[in-house]
């Protein structure tokens, strides 16, 4: 009996102690924010499925999975993909534009030549080929330049693109890899540049390299939109005031009904020769000031054409031309008109007129108007005439001895009336 209690005693014993030490482990975490076990005794071990389960995620995390991202930094990404892709798109479109515009003045420059070539007017000299030459060669550097960065835009475009139709996550790590690729190719560009410093690529750098990027795109996106908004409001201005000559000449047709004035300057016999000789009187058909001349031309002026048709014989029809140049300077600066020299009329119907001046003129300054005076003699023939009766006028390029220059119109229908007037007039 006594040995029966003593067996029982010690298998109560054991099996207290196995509880124990089963249900006294506890997990906690230390100060490094590592998991373990403790025990009972004060020993403790790193909690093995704990290590297991990290050492899971951190695999993940390295081969992309898992990876989340806030929704207010997919849709900053986002926004920032759209700008750039509609600011690089816009931007393709308009290089577009001028490329084609160029390419068409391009072509109409060379063919108004080869006209001229073909009549026997050009060139006039050795040095006017080499000035159309060294015209075209300028012309097709510029197409060139702009096709190059029409293709590199239309590149971005396509990155942009592609990039906005991914999935979230997908999106985020191309935004970033484009957002490193920006920043690696600043530092390049930095090395570049003279007294570059190796070692500041060590130094921390107190701006995040995204904000920076982001803040220079939105500067240049500012100033390449004030630049478009101020062309854009130059045409548009230009574009608003002869439409509201055009309205005004329509108006004052429609209400009055009355034809321009008709007034004979000079009617007139040669008492020698014969010779009649009538004219009309002068009218204004353009004026403008000149900031910068183009072609080597220098100075500043207000430079003002007026003129009037004369007929000789009732047959023989000259346009007779005076340019005045508010500027002492005019003569060396315009380098005058030479014999042959050539005037371009620009129709709104699109058709070009062109007329060669039959004297030379080196000019004269008038002390007491401050003012230097060009005059230019110009032939008409049938079918001049019958054009200029036909159509207004927008645009006269004068061919100055230095170099060629274009002057808009004021007076739109200034060849109609003096032609009307003259041919009304006949006795």
């Amino acid at each position: 009996m006594k040995y029966q209690y003593i067996f029982s005693t010690a298998i109560f014993i054991f099996f207290l102690l196995s509880w124990n030490m089963s249900y006294g482990q506890i997990k906690a975490v230390n100060d490094k924010g590592e998991k373990i076990i403790l025990y009972p005794d004060g020993s403790w071990e790193y909690d093995k499925e704990e290590e297991n389960t990290g050492e899971n995620d951190k695999n993940k995390s390295n081969s992309g999975e898992g990876t989340s991202y806030s929704s207010s930094d997919i849709i900053e990404a986002s926004e920032d993909l759209t700008r750039r892709y509609r600011t690089v798109r816009s931007q393709k479109e308009e290089l577009l534009q001028q490329e084609v515009i160029l390419k068409k003045r391009l072509s109409n420059y060379k063919k108004e030549i080869e006209q001229e070539r073909a009549r026997g007017n050009f060139p006039s000299s050795t040095q006017e080929e080499k000035e159309y030459l060294a015209n075209v060669k300028k012309m097709n550097k510029e197409i060139k330049q702009i096709t190059k960065e029409r293709k590199s835009l239309a590149k971005e475009e396509k990155q942009y693109k592609k990039i906005l139709t991914l999935p979230s996550d997908k999106l985020m790590a191309s935004y970033q890899k484009l957002m490193v690729k920006e920043q690696l190719t600043s530092d390049e560009e930095k090395k570049k540049k003279k007294g570059w410093n190796p070692l500041a690529i060590l130094q921390p750098k107190e701006e995040d390299p995204a904000a920076k990027a982001k803040a220079d795109y939105e500067k240049q996106l500012e100033e390449v939109r004030k630049k478009n908004a101020e062309v854009f409001d130059a045409k548009l201005a230009l574009a608003k005031q002869r439409i509201v000559k055009l309205q005004t000449y329509e108006q004052e047709e429609s209400n009055y009904d009355v034809e321009a004035p008709c007034d004979i300057a000079f009617d007139e016999v040669d008492n020698f020769t014969g010779v009649r000789k009538r004219g009309t009187v002068r009218q204004l058909l353009f004026s403008a000031i000149e900031d910068r001349y183009e072609s080597g031309m220098k100075g500043k002026g207000y430079v003002v054409g007026e003129g009037f048709i004369s007929e000789v014989n009732g047959k023989n029809y000259m346009l007779i031309m005076d340019f005045m140049i508010r500027s002492k300077n005019a003569s060396k600066d315009f380098g005058g008109i030479k014999k042959g020299g050539r005037l371009f009329i620009q129709l709104m119907s699109g058709k070009t007129i062109t007329l060669k001046s039959n004297k030379s003129d080196r000019g004269e300054y008038n002390v007491a108007k401050r003012y230097t005076l060009f005059k230019g003699y110009y032939a008409l023939n049938k079918s001049d005439i019958k054009a200029l009766q036909e159509s207004e006028v927008s645009v006269v390029r004068i061919h100055w001895a230095n170099g060629f220059k274009d002057y808009p119109v004021t007076e739109l229908d200034f060849f109609k009336n003096q032609l009307n007037c003259i041919k009304s007039k006949k006795k």
